[in-house]
């Protein structure tokens, strides 16, 4: 562990700029592209596509149904009846108009939800 990172300090006479080149330059040439058989004209590539697709619309309906909608009908109704604000309605009270959010991991508990 140690020599890899002697290794990679820059040597007497180098400036950072150099080494960081040179490291750039010795793991672009490491890297390939892996070599690709698969055949996406064919009946199979097709049908596995189609089904994936019906399968990422069936995500995208249940991530707006569930965890978009705030958990469900009765978690909205529970939480407004304990006068909270949903998540999404309190980035929103937070958030200047018109800027930017990036939201991530929309997801996180959706397989709780899709269990029930």
């Amino acid at each position: 562990m140690l020599r890899r990172l002697a290794a990679r300090r820059p040597r007497q006479g180098r400036t950072r700029a150099a080494a960081a080149a040179a490291y750039r330059s010795s793991a672009a040439a490491s890297s390939s592209v892996l070599p690709d058989a698969l055949d996406r004209s064919s009946d199979a590539y097709a049908h596995n596509a189609a089904a994936v697709g019906g399968l990422l619309s069936d995500l995208r309906s249940r991530v707006s149904q569930r965890a978009l909608g705030g958990g469900g009908a009765g978690v909205v109704k529970r939480n407004e009846g304990r006068g909270k604000l949903l998540p999404r309605d309190r980035i929103d009270r937070l958030l200047d108009p018109g800027a930017s959010f990036l939201e991530l991991s929309q997801v996180k508990r959706l397989s709780f939800f899709l269990r029930r």
